[in-house]
């Protein structure tokens, strides 16, 4: 299966799959999965094996997703490239172009410092 990046969202259609959430759902114990009809595939932690993936049903994926947000405003995370510490919304998952079997956690300007670095290669071989 193709592996995409950190966050990647596919919205199943008749899936079989049931949901992982409700660990922080209202009425269900921690450790108690909803066990709905999934309706989203979030990928997560992704290297150079493969990918992990949870499956969550509407409700789920909007609370995961809600709490995602508020994560990336108000935590922060250090730049695998420069090291400096960033806030995560300003941060990215990408797949450098010198290293495309590894995923890295980059900042914004590290981002735009690779994109450049790709187009000078690409103008240099005339791609």
């Amino acid at each position: 299966m193709f592996s995409g990046l950190p966050g990647n969202v596919v919205r199943l259609k008749d899936s079989e799959e049931k949901c992982y959430g409700a660990s922080d759902l209202e009425g269900y114990a921690p450790e108690e999965e909803c066990g709905a009809q999934a309706t989203h595939r979030v990928q997560g932690e992704t290297d150079s094996f493969g990918a992990e993936y949870e499956y969550l049903c509407t409700l789920c994926f909007r609370k995961d997703q809600a709490r995602m947000k508020h994560q990336a405003d108000t935590l922060t995370g250090i730049c695998e490239s420069c090291n400096k510490e960033q806030k995560l919304r300003e941060m990215s998952y990408v797949r450098p172009w010198d290293e495309p079997s590894i995923v890295r956690h980059w900042c914004s300007s590290c981002c735009r410092e690779e994109h450049k670095e790709i187009q000078k290669e690409a103008d240099y071989h005339g791609w």
